[in-house]
């Protein structure tokens, strides 16, 4: 699957924007060039990947197709592929993964560092803390804006 990349930013009066991201780009030498310009950053906690996996997931019937914690031991691994796994099947394990995600933001200083998402109409999507974030390239423009949509409702909440 190719991927469109690009970055979330907040400009000077708080919308979110995004700006074309290559993987072959210096990612500290692409912040300052944005950030020289008057945008800011925009990192996505962990309760906002939850709520943006809430959204695809419920709204828009995505699967979700991995999630990487930043600190991942390797039985928390296995623990949360098999949970993922069994929601491919019967999406009712979408609450098991709910309960213990929020379990281990709550109760540990485990954060959630990427999450990949696809749906059956060949769209995959994949989403890092750090704002970078992917598309399948023929539907980068409906879903961009899609995730600068839910990602500004996230930021006003």
């Amino acid at each position: 699957m190719k991927y469109k990349l690009a970055k979330f930013f907040k400009d000077d009066i708080g919308n979110i924007v995004v700006f074309d991201y290559s993987s072959q780009d210096d990612y500290y030498s692409f912040v300052k060039k944005y950030r020289d310009k008057g945008y800011s950053q925009v990192i996505i906690t962990s309760e906002i990947m939850v709520d943006l996996i809430k959204y695809y997931f419920i709204e828009r019937k995505f699967r979700l197709a991995a999630l990487e914690l930043i600190a991942m031991d390797p039985e928390l691994h296995n623990e949360l592929d098999t949970i993922i796994n069994e929601m491919s099947e019967d999406r009712d394990y979408f609450s098991i993964l709910l309960s213990r995600l929020d379990f281990l933001l709550e109760e540990t200083s485990i954060d959630i560092k990427k999450v990949e998402l696809n749906n059956k109409l060949d769209t995959s999507i994949y989403l890092q803390v750090n704002g970078i974030f992917g598309i399948s390239e023929k539907k980068y423009d409906v879903e961009s804006q899609y995730l600068i949509e839910q990602l500004s409702r996230c930021f006003d909440d």
